[in-house]
């Protein structure tokens, strides 16, 4: 009783001492507010009982209603089991930030919970749509014509029979493909489209004409109407029919229709069968590599391992339920019987407009096959699809994903021809540059001084006599084959030309002379890149380094040495402090400068290091050994007195590196592991390396993008009225081939703007996202999510452990840790694992999407080379003791009863809970019953101990349900990964379904309370794209600030729903609004970035003539809209 009471009190305690910090916090957080009046008193915010801050009593009231009364006894007791947990790691008590209240009246809700209101909204959105779908799948296509029509345009082939020439197909509901001649371009040649009482066909007039007439700009008239006639911009009633229009892989049938170009958006929706089989039954890479390798009964040896792995069903039964993504596979896997035959396809592929020409009637009705497939997949996975993901929010959301849009105007082809040409010319430089060093390095063939370099020594030094050109600056027979195989050959005794060489040849490193750590690297033809490091290293340090004879044979000795003169060299001011004060020092003196100067004779080298270190003494008497770095086992490979080591490749050691200059090593540039001895041209081949790395890689995509380009009446009055608008200008759009479930966790695909980097001032080419700009009279309206899947993991962890809002240490450190304080939960595992910030948080995210210690440890790794192999495994076992936590064990009824028995007969115990670690009920069974197991007394195990048990304990049994559906929106899992198919087997990439689908729950809702928004308050408004986290809208410029709180409403909503879904009816006030909402000209990730570049050097200001955007939180965003989303009220303050 007493204890009890006791209890209670401290309870008391802290939850007053909450409320008066609360009060001191407010009235010194004053400074985001309006000046209030000395006689108005300002009301403390509201806090829940861990100290967190809550939405104002106003929103709260809107959203979640009247607060529900809880037993207060066990909320005692929630909150106890939390502070302790806090007290645990060290969390209790910090300083935290109080944000002011934020008061406004939202948009009355459609329902009597969050969950009723967006039910309610999205089936409004997709009402009309759902039907349409339900009409084309319900019904038999047509009888496909006899004969297609070789005529420009459209042709419609009604059931009867009868053709007929139409502007365009008049159902609302279609099955559509299209084919293009790909060695013509990318604008479209043939089209079918059928309904369920009609067929279509479209032929491109360059078919038909026999006309092939390029233009240098694409525009809407090489393009397929679906809703206009010819030459018109509207429809013909003026009014934009809500139609469906369903294709597989349909995003890439939409880059060829002529409407969705246009800035007005119309009411067309597009479903992809493709992304409905993804999200139904779709695979992981893994599972792929497994599919692939089973089919063809593969021997690989990475594959048959991981295979012996996997345990419980066979593998055979989820390969009977999923397939690839293609028509072909899809529909085998749906509707059996033969496989399609697609064989016509390299017709329009290879073929020219002829080739198609004399096949036109085969080739058509191969088209129209596609057609016929396609809408017998959609009929058979299409009750699967709404059987398995039920909300109306996840078919609004994918629908109004389907309809991205990207504006751009002249200054794209500005960028395209100065990234190229920014490219060119480093590119050639770099040829220059290694042509140079391939000239130098064959005057190494005289007296043969070429034994006695590092790189180069092992080449073909074979010598021809040749015919030399009298005007040459090479001395004749002096061409070793080497350097002839660089050489084009014309005839056998070839005059030297110019060498052809690339940072992509094998030789490239060599002439660079690159190290790694100060070590030569070197290549092996089984083990590929590596550097080398003295093989005696250890006896070598603990001797005299005078000894001549003590590192190896006497035939190596030169080369040996020059291995350790480069590690002497790489660790300057350690060896140099230790010698310094010899008493030959002027000889130690001679020795840096001359290596400062960079590697010359051997031979000198060689003597002046003897001189220098004659008279150091042996190892032990040092503070420090001599250490050579390695990240793996030395290899054995033919060379004497020498070990070799692997570069570290990015999937791990069992892999060889190709070539170390590819884009993976471009961090190790930067930190300086990576360097070239050559000289200053050698190293700024690499920083060219990099600067050129991301227009290597991305060029071929960004330059294939189609963009059309639009006349003046096909853009909107808003755009051809404003002061802005110039005639002499280009305005067009792309249309980003988004698969909208791309992934089998429904993330969205494409290859190119849903990858695109940041502007660096360093990378050619990487200010893209740039240039996509809104047209004169419109703004860019989006925002970056804040830590979007940590807060949801977290808040899954908090409502597992006591059900409010930061009872956890994960979920207070993401809603109240401070950066500077070091409490943010990056700041936390940077500082457990002694790892800068910025890898903490690659760390984070990868453990939250189910990857483990293995993956962790070979990140360390990457993210430090010198870490050893037990280094590394020692830090991945720390940070996961520290987050994830130990194994424990939840007690059965027996092993309950035992536990309560071992209370009883321990006064002092620290445990508070029946769920235990297997040493703590070992220590209970030696006390209570030494007859029974572990297995006889636990149900099953959980994470116990760290910041982030409670966290994994849900995604995990979440994961391991018989049905895992993400707990907001009740999707469900792919068929593949499903446990009655797997087992326990996939648990990775199960995890990470619900983390990452329940992010894509989260951008759906947004899309859907955008869309009702908008709508309901006229806010001219239209989906652009979202990337990663963020979300972008182009929108009517005087509608941006009504937009921007739109979406900090949507934002609030969303929040609020995830919140409510998993029973706590509270939202954190901090995560209830975007940290800013961006109003901008253009896409960038800060409105301020000037996106400086080596292809854009004066930035966007000065080379584009583009100003810097809005950055604006809820307050300033309440201040200019007056907090209402009425047109009316707003004021639109500039």
């Amino acid at each position: 009783m007493l204890r009890s009471r006791y209890k209670l009190f401290s309870y008391n305690l802290t939850i007053e001492c909450i409320r008066r910090c609360s009060k001191t916090c407010a009235a010194a957080s004053t400074k985001m507010k309006p000046e209030k009046s000395k006689n108005e008193e300002t009301p403390a915010p509201r806090m829940n009982s861990v100290g967190v801050q809550m939405l104002s009593e106003s929103l709260y009231s809107q959203i979640f209603g009247q607060p529900k009364l809880e037993n207060q006894i066990q909320h005692r007791d929630r909150v106890n089991q939390s502070i302790d947990h806090l007290k645990q790691h060290e969390l209790w008590g910090k300083p935290t930030d109080l944000l002011p209240d934020v008061k406004f009246k939202i948009p009355k809700l459609r329902g009597r919970n969050l969950d009723e209101h967006f039910r309610a909204i999205a089936s409004e959105q997709t009402e009309q749509y759902r039907q349409l779908i339900l009409k084309l799948s319900a019904n038999n296509l047509p009888r496909l014509p006899k004969k297609w029509n070789f005529q420009p345009g459209w042709t419609k082939y009604s059931s009867t029979g009868q053709m007929e020439i139409v502007n365009f197909p008049e159902d609302e509901a279609l099955v559509f493909d299209v084919e293009v001649c790909v060695t013509e371009g990318q604008l479209p040649t043939l089209a079918t489209a059928a309904s369920h009482n009609a067929w279509y066909s479209w032929c491109s007039p360059k078919l038909t004409e026999n006309q092939l007439t390029h233009s240098e700009k694409t525009s809407s008239d090489d393009l397929i109407p679906l809703e206009t006639e010819c030459g018109q911009v509207a429809p013909p009633d003026g009014k934009w029919k809500k139609r469906i229009v369903v294709g597989h892989n349909v995003s890439y049938d939409r880059a060829k229709v002529k409407e969705q170009y246009y800035l007005k958006e119309s009411n067309t929706r597009f479903l992809d069968t493709m992304s409905l089989h993804i999200a139904v039954s779709g695979m992981t890479t893994f599972q792929r590599s497994l599919k692939a390798a089973t089919k063809t009964n593969s021997k690989r040896k990475d594959i048959q391992e991981a295979k012996s792995k996997l345990s419980g069903p066979e593998v055979e039964e989820w390969l009977e339920i999923t397939s690839g993504n293609g028509l072909i596979d899809v529909h085998q896997l749906y509707c059996g019987g033969e496989r399609l035959d697609k064989d016509a396809r390299n017709t329009f592929v290879k073929g020219s407009m002829n080739d198609i020409r004399d096949n036109f009637q085969p080739l058509m009705t191969y088209c129209s096959k596609d057609v016929i497939a396609t809408h017998a997949v959609l009929r058979a996975v299409l009750p699967l699809f709404y059987e398995r993901f039920p909300h109306p929010v996840t078919l609004a959301g994918m629908l109004e994903m389907s309809v991205a849009y990207l504006p751009v105007n002249e200054n794209w082809q500005k960028y395209l021809k100065n990234a190229q040409t920014s490219y060119d010319q480093l590119q050639r430089e770099v040829k220059l540059t290694l042509m140079h060093l391939a000239d130098e390095a064959c005057q190494l063939s005289h007296e043969e001084k070429y034994k006695k370099d590092s790189w180069l020594y092992d080449l073909d030094w074979t010598v021809k006599k040749l015919r030399i050109k009298k005007n040459s600056k090479i001395e004749p027979n002096t061409l070793p084959e080497w350097y002839r195989k660089l050489c084009s050959k014309k005839e056998e005794n070839w005059p030297p030309g110019k060498p052809v060489i690339s940072t992509q040849m094998r030789i490239a490193p060599k002439l660079l002379r690159l190290t790694w750590n100060g070590f030569p690297l070197y290549y092996d033809d089984t083990h590929g890149w590596g550097y080398l490091v003295p093989k005696n290293s250890t006896e070598c340090s603990e001797s005299e380094f005078g000894d001549d004879d003590e590192c190896g044979d006497d035939d190596d000795g030169n080369f040996l040495l020059l291995f350790i003169l480069l590690y002497i060299f790489n660790f300057y001011n350690f060896l140099k402090v230790q010698i310094f004060f010899r008493e030959n020092a002027a000889n130690i003196e001679k020795l840096w400068a001359q290596l400062e100067r960079g590697i010359g004779d051997p031979v000198e080298l060689s003597e002046l290091f003897l001189n220098a270190v004659r008279n150091v003494p042996k190892r032990e008497k040092w503070q420090k050994p001599l250490r050579f770095p390695a990240i793996e086992p030395d290899i054995e490979v033919e060379i004497n007195g020498c070990k070799f080591h692997r570069l570290p490749h990015k999937d791990g050691p069992k892999n060889r590196v190709g070539n170390p200059l590819a884009k993976d090593f471009l961090n190790k540039i930067e930190n300086g592991t990576l360097k070239a001895k050559a000289g200053a041209k050698a190293e700024r081949i690499l920083r060219i390396g990099k600067m050129t790395s991301y227009w290597k890689n991305a060029q071929k995509r960004i330059c294939s993008q189609l963009v059309v380009w639009l006349k003046k009446n096909e853009l909107t009055k808003l755009t051809t009225q404003n002061s802005d608008y110039n005639e002499e200008n280009s305005y067009g759009a792309i249309l980003p081939q988004l698969v909208t479930a791309g992934t089998l966790t429904r993330r969205a695909v494409e290859p190119t703007w849903l990858t695109a980097s940041n502007a660096y001032p360093d990378r050619v080419g990487s200010e893209l996202k740039s240039m996509v700009q809104a047209p004169p009279g419109y703004r860019f309206v989006g925002a970056d999510v804040d830590s979007q899947e940590i807060w949801i993991a977290a808040t899954l962890g908090d409502s597992n452990f006591a059900g409010f809002h930061g009872c956890t240490a994960s979920g207070w450190m993401v809603l109240q840790g401070r950066k500077s304080d070091g409490t943010d939960v990056h700041s936390r595992t940077a500082k457990t694992v002694g790892i800068s910030r910025d890898h903490a948080k690659v760390m984070n995210y990868g453990r939250i999407y189910g990857a483990g210690q293995p993956f962790a440890k070979q990140l360390l790794q990457q993210f430090n080379h010198k870490l050893s192999l037990a280094e590394a495994e020692n830090k991945a076992r720390k940070m996961f003791a520290a987050t994830k936590g130990k194994k424990g064990y939840l007690l059965n009824e027996t092993g309950i009863q035992l536990y309560n028995k071992w209370k009883g007969s321990e006064r002092s115990s620290e445990i508070d809970n029946p769920c235990l670690t297997s040493g703590e009920i070992q220590k209970m069974l030696r006390k209570t019953n030494r007859f029974l197991r572990l297995r006889d007394v636990a149900d099953r195990s959980v994470w116990v101990g760290g910041t982030e048990s409670a966290m994994f304990n849900q995604l995990e049994e979440i994961a391991h349900s018989r049905e895992p559906r993400t707990p907001i929106l009740g999707c469900r899992i792919s068929r593949s990964l499903e446990p009655g198919v797997v087992g326990d087997n996939f648990m990775t990439s199960r995890i990470n379904w619900v983390v990452q689908s329940s992010a894509v729950d989260y951008l759906h809702l947004m899309l859907v309370s955008m869309r009702w928004l908008c709508s309901l308050y006229g806010i001219d408004a239209r989906f652009s794209i979202s990337i990663h986290d963020e979300v972008r809208y182009l929108v009517k410029e005087e509608d941006r600030y009504r937009a921007s709180l739109a979406l900090q409403i949507t934002n609030l909503l969303t929040r609020a729903m995830f919140a409510e879904k998993l029973g706590m009816h509270d939202l954190p006030q901090s995560v209830a609004f975007f940290s800013a909402i961006d109003v901008d000209t253009v896409l960038r990730k800060e409105v301020t970035m000037d996106c400086k570049t080596p292809s854009n050097p004066l930035g966007l200001t000065k080379g584009y003539g583009i100003a810097s955007g809005e950055a604006l939180n809820i307050y300033q965003i309440l201040d200019k809209t007056n907090g209402n989303l009425e047109i009316n009220n707003c004021i639109n303050k500039t």
